[in-house]
């Protein structure tokens, strides 16, 4: 079977896990993209968003880039 590379991501854009917007940085941003992105149920990169690891974006992942927002301050 061949794959046609349909659902794939690079794994070098992930460097920081729940750095949804790819600026570097885990911050408000992050949480306002993954609050637009539930809400229009569009897909971003998987690699970022999945913090728990359950293949969904949903509030237990902004949650959790909350929680790394303020450990990290």
């Amino acid at each position: 079977m061949s794959d046609i590379g349909a659902n794939t991501y690079n794994q070098e854009e992930c460097l920081i896990l729940g750095d949804l917007n790819s600026d570097g940085i885990i911050n408000v941003l992050d949480i306002t993209n993954a609050i637009c992105e539930i809400l229009s149920n569009e897909c971003i990169t998987e690699c970022n968003w999945d913090m728990n690891h359950d293949t969904e974006l949903n509030v237990l992942d902004i949650i959790i880039i909350m929680n790394n927002i303020i450990n990290n301050y």
